[in-house]
């Protein structure tokens, strides 16, 4: 009896293992000697990086920089010159991290996510700051495997076999890739903002807008917003008040309308966008795919009446899915009395059970503390999520977090200057929302993005406000699990007593060590011993391969 098989590849993406660990580092940030001396912080950003990430046995080095950047009134001159400097520790504190991953092995692909749990900072000096930052880590070990499954069988005679089947669901990957990418463009200032005379501070954030698979490539498309603070002129009303021995008739205070320096803060959405093309062969028009853009370089240099050149540097990494549905056979027998050996290989397989997605509004009453003057106008509002608990629950999931609230002010003093003040709010604003998701169930992997839309202040009295946010709150859900397939299968030979003790075959397209030794009732490593020649991952067609005779 012979039979011919079916095969399908499938390129599938395991997920070996995931993770989360935690880590703190600490150390003192001096400032460069060409900045000024620090009089108060009034704003601050702990960003960290991951550099590099190292899969070894069973575990997984996380290496990275967390730099810190400071917005800070200079010490020793006059308030109401807004004497406002920027300063950015780029390396700031290098962190270590490494964690036990059960099955991670070198040559997998790991992926870390690092968030800034806490900042704790205090100002040592002029000129030193003592910082200290609580980070934890996301890890996610994966590889992508390419595996033969047997998708149909044929024999002759036909009636001879048997087969059992299972439906597989299963996303194909069909190629990943990534590049870099670089703009370069001159930008108008806003005409509704204040245009700038100094720039202190500007900040990209790109986001994906649109990522759409053709013939062997992948387009990815998105734009950059830009965030940042700087200096600007407006006009300003000043009074002046005559002295306290002039008449009571000429005690009127006069006013003039005079041009001042003041700190200004910009949101500038859809700044500018960008667009990169990936080859990706085998990919076709209309898969699904999914992309991801990182900054690595960015510069900025006025040009003059308010405008700005920028440099960006980026790299997109984007991946092609194709899912499929497919019989594959999980058994095969002969009803005959010839013997059929199959061999069989366990998929791990990620499926998404389910996605959800809802706008989640917040608000929450801020008052400032006794020790800070109280606000004559407010100049931004900054808010960062720190993620909570996520719990997978039967057709839901329960996500919380908080929201840490900044506010950078322009005070109200007794002498009209105004300066500029800062106070934050930690875990000022908490989130509980349940997304419902039909079809999840306890134990399922929940992956959960949590992003700030718009922010609302409405300012009440001179030391309370009202913080109105937007969240847009994403969740996707996953169950792994094991599949277990035929990747081969073969007809042993009948056995009889005078079979030499070594056959001589010329392989076939097709043909593996396993086959031959499951055929020839031998073993691998018999057949290696036998043949010192061969390649045991790859046999050519056409190769000649001798055969001890098995016990």
């Amino acid at each position: 009896m012979g039979i011919n098989l079916q095969e399908r590849l499938l390129r599938t993406l395991e997920v070996m293992g995931e993770t989360s660990a935690q880590t703190s580092v600490e150390g003192t940030l001096e400032l460069p000697g060409n900045k000024p001396a620090i009089d108060r912080i009034i704003d601050y950003q702990a960003e960290p990086e991951v550099t590099e990430v190292a899969v070894e046995q069973d575990r997984v080095i996380v290496n990275g920089v967390v730099s810190f950047s400071a917005l800070y009134v200079a010490a020793g001159q006059n308030h109401s010159l807004v004497p406002v400097s920027h300063v950015m520790w780029e390396n700031g504190l290098r962190f270590n991290l490494v964690t036990d991953l059960a099955g991670a092995e070198p040559g997998m692909d790991a992926k870390a996510v690092v968030e800034v749990e806490d900042v704790a900072w205090k100002l040592e000096s002029e000129s030193k700051i003592e910082l200290e930052v609580a980070l934890k880590a996301n890890l996610r070990v994966t590889r992508i495997r390419s595996t033969v499954g047997i998708v149909g069988v044929s024999a002759t005679p036909p009636t001879d076999i048997s087969v059992q089947k299972h439906l597989l669901r299963v996303t194909n990957i069909v190629g990943a890739n990534s590049a870099a990418g670089q703009v370069r463009t001159a930008l108008n200032w806003p005409a509704d903002q204040v245009a700038p005379i100094t720039l202190l501070d500007l900040k990209p954030l790109a986001k994906t807008t649109s990522v759409a698979s053709g013939a062997d490539a992948v387009t990815v498309q998105g734009s950059v917003d830009l965030l940042g603070a700087y200096i600007g002129e407006i006009e300003a009303t000043v009074e002046t008040r005559p002295p306290a021995d002039q008449p009571e008739e000429a005690a009127e205070p006069t006013r003039s309308i005079v041009r001042q320096q003041k700190l200004q803060f910009i949101n500038w959405k859809d700044a500018f966008t960008f667009e990169k093309t990936l080859e990706m062969p085998g990919a076709e028009t209309g898969l699904p795919a999914e992309a991801a853009v990182k900054i690595r370089d960015f510069k900025y240099t006025p040009a003059g009446a308010g405008n700005i050149e920028v440099d960006l540097e980026f790299q997109a990494e984007a991946t092609v899915f194709q899912p499929l549905q497919l019989d594959v056979l999980t058994q095969i027998s002969s009803r005959t009395d010839e013997e059929i050996e199959v061999n069989k290989q366990a998929l791990t397989l990620e499926e998404t059970i389910g996605k959800g997605s809802a706008r989640v509004p917040l608000a929450g009453g801020m008052e400032l503390p006794a020790s800070k003057p109280g606000i004559a106008r407010i100049l931004n509002v900054s808010l960062q999520y720190f993620p909570g608990d996520v719990e997978v629950l039967a057709e839901k999931v329960s996500i919380e977090g908080a929201l840490d609230v900044k506010v950078v002010y322009s005070a109200q003093v007794e002498d009209g200057s105004q300066p500029v003040h800062f106070a934050e709010f930690p875990r000022a604003l908490k989130l509980a929302h349940v997304l419902n998701m039909p079809g999840i169930l306890p134990g399922m992997k929940a992956r959960v993005e949590v992003v700030p839309d718009t922010v609302n202040v409405v300012q009440a009295e001179p030391d309370t406000f009202r913080v109105e946010v937007a969240l847009k709150v994403a969740a996707r859900v996953s169950r792994i699990g094991q599949e277990e397939i035929i990747t081969e299968a073969v007809v042993l030979e009948r056995q009889t007593e005078d079979r030499p003790s070594v056959t001589m075959v010329i392989a076939q397209h097709g043909d593996t060590l396993w086959k031959l030794s499951k055929r020839f009732r031998t073993s691998e490593e018999a057949i290696l011993a036998t043949n010192s020649h061969i390649d045991p991952q790859t046999l050519a067609a056409g190769q000649k391969i001798r055969i001890p005779r098995g016990a």
